[in-house]
């Protein structure tokens, strides 16, 4: 196994080990009571993994764009692991996957904030400030 594998898989389990011990919850949605445009990511992962389809688009539409995103990323790192930054395919890739989440974050804050999967956090420290002051 090559040095930037085990680098790779080390960093894999340390990623790990942290939404184990922490928890996954959203900075952003913990400080500001809002959502970020990746939140409910790990949970559309998790039903697209057991099958459910249908959930996994309610809880982010832009999931069904990391499996093409992940295997092309995989083949230009086994292709040319220093060049992958520079790559067109990665640099298309990469503007299409974040410009469909924010895309779908403006849709989703627009039309479906504050109800759910897109819900306030009333216990965030800037939406406790702004009722001392509203």
């Amino acid at each position: 196994m090559s040095r930037d594998v085990k680098k790779a898989l080390g960093i894999g389990v340390i990623l790990f080990l942290v939404l184990f011990v922490f928890g996954n919850f959203c900075p952003m949605e913990r400080i500001l009571g809002i959502p970020c445009p990746g939140c409910n990511m790990f949970s559309a992962i998790y039903w697209l993994c057991k099958g459910n389809l249908s959930a996994a688009w309610y809880f982010h539409p832009a999931v069904f764009l990391l499996l093409p995103y992940t295997v092309m990323c995989a083949v230009l790192f086994v292709r040319n692991r220093e060049g992958i930054l520079k790559s067109r395919a990665f640099r298309v890739m990469s503007v299409l996957l974040l410009g469909t989440m924010l895309a779908v974050y403006l849709w989703r804050m627009l039309y479906v904030f504050p109800h759910a999967p897109m819900q306030l956090n009333e216990h965030a420290p800037l939406i406790r400030l702004l009722e001392l002051f509203f």
